[in-house]
């Protein structure tokens, strides 16, 4: 046995197989398990759910996907216009969305049974302020691996923090942005199963 863990910024069975395989001068301490990290008042507040992995099972390529939930306690209506990266053993950064079939989409949509729940372009846009205006995103990315020991998924657009410094090779101007960082951790190994899912771990705020 050996451990897999998945880092990234919920789901119903699928019929195809689940495999598994994300300026401040200091990060945040981690958050305890499944909790949100409280943010700094003007930031959008983001609850990542459980991670899975959909396989098409007409071309055999996997998937991975969570939804998150997007909460604006600001006070005021917000712009989200959100990146999600997944970084796996491979070292090769994918975006969600890049390379995702449109019908892969739907077809997880479909298998999460949640009317509520919008995909990554659904969901860019404007925020309302409030509990009540509260909505669940769906984020998809390609996978480059199939059974990685390590990912990392970044999420940056939930806050307006920044800082620039001049680049330590180029010396030109480098802007970095406050980006949620998500792990997920799965004992033993992963296994092909239609209803395994992936609780968040560690959660952290880091400059990206």
């Amino acid at each position: 046995m050996h451990t897999v863990r998945v880092a990234v910024l919920c789901a119903s069975p699928f019929a195809a197989s689940v495999l598994l395989a994300g300026s401040l001068s200091a990060v945040s301490d981690a958050a305890p398990l499944h909790a949100t990290v409280a943010p700094p008042s003007k930031d959008l507040s983001c609850t990542p759910n459980a991670m899975r992995v959909y396989k098409d099972p007409q071309s055999g390529q996997s998937y991975a996907y969570i939804t998150f939930d997007l909460l604006n306690s600001t006070g005021a209506d917000r712009r989200f216009a959100p990146r999600f990266e997944l970084l796996l053993d491979d070292g090769v950064v994918v975006a969600s969305g890049s390379e995702v079939p449109s019908k892969v989409t739907r077809a997880i949509k479909t298998a999460l049974g949640d009317p509520l729940v919008e995909d990554q372009f659904q969901v860019l846009g404007t925020v309302l302020e409030g509990k009540e205006n509260a909505r669940r995103g769906l984020v998809v990315w390609r996978m480059t691996e199939t059974e990685p020991t390590e990912a990392t998924v970044f999420i940056t657009g939930l806050s307006r923090m920044s800082d620039k410094n001049p680049h330590p090779t180029s010396g030109e101007p480098l802007v970095r942005r406050r980006t949620m960082r998500v792990d997920y951790v799965i004992p033993g190994d992963a296994i092909a199963h239609t209803t395994v899912s992936y609780e968040p771990g560690k959660i952290e705020w880091i400059m990206r």
